[in-house]
This record gives C-alpha cells, sequence and structure tokens, in this order.
C-alpha cells in the first residue's frame, strides 16, 4: 500500500493465479480477445473508495531466483484493478481543523504585550492540541517510514506554532516600551500571516499536481477500455446478427431427413437425429458432430467414440 499521496492517493488491488506445475504441464496464458470485467455491484466501500472500471492483465514469467523463493514454475497472471481514496472526509476533518489551529494562533497578537506569559501560554495551548491531533490521525494509519502529504501539512502547522512560541519569548524584553512592542507586533503579524499564506498556496499546488498524476493516468486508462469495450460490443452485436435464422440460407433435402442416393455401394444415406437419455451410451460411427453440449469422451476397445453426457446433444449422424 502506497500511502505517500494520501489523502487523495490511488490504490492498486490485485489478483495473482499461479500454479505448482510445471511450464511442460500448465501454460498460463491471458486472452487476448476478452477483456477482463469487474462486478461493480458488490462493491461496498464505495463511500470511501472510487473503483476504476478498467482491470489490467499481464503474464509474469517466473525466473530461476523467484522459482526458488516462492516455487511457481509456471509463472503467474496478474490481474490488477484500481481504487481511489474520496479525499473529502480528511480535507474536512484533518485539514480544516488544522487549519483552524494555525489562524487561531494569530489571535494571540491581542493580549497586551505586558501579559507576556498569556500569550506564550496560548500558543503553547494550541501547540499540545496540535500534538494530540497529530497521534489521533497517525492512529489511523499504518505504520510507515515515510511522511505523507497529511503528515507534512499537519506537521508543517505545529512547526509554525513552535515559531511563534519562540518569537513571544523573544519579544518579551520589548514590552516596558509600548511603541516598541507595538511596531514589533505589527511586523510579527505582518510577517506571519505572509508567511501562512505562501504556505499554504505551494502546499497546495505541490499537492494537487503531484496527486492528480496518477488520478489523471487512471481516468485515462478508463476511457481506453470503456473505448475497447465498446468496440467489442458492436463486433458482438454484428455477429449476432450474422447468425440470425433470417441471415442463415436455407436447408438443403438431404438437411431434413430425406433420403439421398449414393454412388459408392448403393447403400442408402441418410440424416437422422436419435432421441436418448444421459444415461445411454450411444455409439456413431462416420458422423460430424455439433454439439450443443460437449460430453466427456470414453475411448472403447474397438477404438469407437463413445459420448455420455446430461443433455441431448444435436448433431449430424451418416449411416454408411
Amino acid at each position: 500500500m502506497e500511502l505517500k499521496h494520501f489523502p487523495r492517493d490511488v490504490q492498486d488491488m490485485s489478483v495473482k493465479v499461479s500454479s505448482l506445475w510445471g511450464a511442460r504441464d500448465i501454460d498460463l496464458r491471458t486472452d487476448q480477445s476478452r477483456l477482463a470485467t469487474l462486478d461493480r455491484d458488490n462493491f461496498r466501500d464505495e463511500q470511501e473508495w472510487e473503483l476504476y472500471s478498467h482491470v489490467d492483465t499481464e503474464h509474469v514469467p517466473e525466473d530461476l531466483s523467484s522459482l526458488i523463493q516462492r516455487g511457481y514454475p509456471a509463472g503467474r497472471i496478474i490481474a490488477t484493478c484500481r481504487v481511489a481514496r474520496r479525499a473529502k472526509f480528511f480535507l474536512v476533518n484533518n485539514v480544516f481543523i488544522m487549519f483552524s489551529l494555525i489562524m487561531l494562533s494569530l489571535t494571540c497578537f491581542a493580549f497586551d504585550p505586558v501579559w507576556d506569559t498569556s500569550r506564550i501560554g496560548a500558543t503553547m495551548t494550541l501547540l499540545l492540541v496540535s500534538v494530540a491531533f497529530k497521534l489521533s490521525v497517525a492512529g489511523t494509519l499504518p505504520l510507515i517510514s515515510y511522511l505523507t502529504y497529511l503528515d507534512i501539512y499537519i506537521l508543517g502547522g505545529m512547526l509554525y506554532l513552535v515559531v511563534m512560541t519562540v518569537l513571544f519569548a523573544f519579544i518579551s524584553p520589548f514590552k516596558n516600551d509600548a511603541d516598541v512592542a507595538r511596531k514589533i507586533d505589527i511586523a510579527c503579524v505582518s510577517i506571519l500571516s505572509l508567511a501562512i499564506v505562501l504556505f499554504h498556496v505551494i502546499y497546495g499546488l505541490i499537492f494537487y499536481f503531484d496527486t492528480n498524476k496518477r488520478i489523471m493516468e487512471m481516468k485515462a486508462k478508463d476511457t481506453e477500455y470503456d473505448a475497447r469495450l465498446e468496440k467489442m460490443k458492436i463486433k458482438i452485436e454484428q455477429r449476432s446478427d450474422n447468425n440470425s435464422p433470417d441471415q442463415r440460407p436455407p436447408l438443403s433435402p438431404t438437411s431434413i431427413g430425406s433420403p439421398r442416393d449414393s454412388t459408392d455401394d448403393g447403400n442408402r444415406a441418410f440424416n437422422r437425429q436419435p432421441s436418448f437419455t444421459g444415461a445411454e451410451h450411444v455409439e456413431v460411427r462416420g458422423f460430424s458432430p455439433l454439439p450443443q453440449y460437449y460430453p466427456k469422451r470414453v475411448s472403447s476397445p474397438d477404438n469407437a467414440d463413445l459420448y455420455r453426457g446430461t443433455r441431448r446433444p444435436t448433431f449430424r449422424e451418416e449411416e454408411v
């Protein structure tokens, strides 16, 4: 799971198909003539995730080193779909709260410069609240060794509160001179306000464009997948139209069971459709089957093909 772009991240969900049989016994391939599809009706986490429609399939041949480690001599087939996290919940409940704490820190300048301890106490309270908030957010994420975009924003807000606390301690010696203290307060408010605006503008641009790259890539794959799926639907419709009863050629007299003369030995060959149940054994020689259901083939002692099935097949039989 890659969480660097959290809370606007895209996650891969993969299904790996492998076999313990060797490459001589089984050949794993992807069907290039058909598209892999998803059953979107059974997706239960729509409130938290957005499921993309495309599915990527690939065949990964097993090399010698991975063969020794995992024991998959025939390789693997990997089918991957993607989901994007819905960031609105985290932007409202995490980013907005931290932004409110940062803006509340500017109200500390409403205290008189003489009350330097009140200023420091207020910023320290906001700092402790941000620390507790950071720990609560970290508890909802898995333990990772890098910072997410949400971590960077919260840590940036905490660093701002630390700088403001140190600044109040630094200007406390000038509290006895009212004019100097007022000028220092105006300069600090202007600099800190500009720093807040610059931080949010730079952070917002980097966050949006960096996370938007992968999202736009997934949307482009969805567009390509939908175009391929539409072409495949058109081909299937065309095939069904060509195989419709109106498009089929008329049947010849011999195809409906009428007898016809044979030039071989004077024998008569005709077409018929036998009726039998699935429990019967039917021995047929010299026919071209056109079954709707392919039953299990069992070889008999006289090398004849015996067919046993649970449904009645449809075929043409010629007796010689």
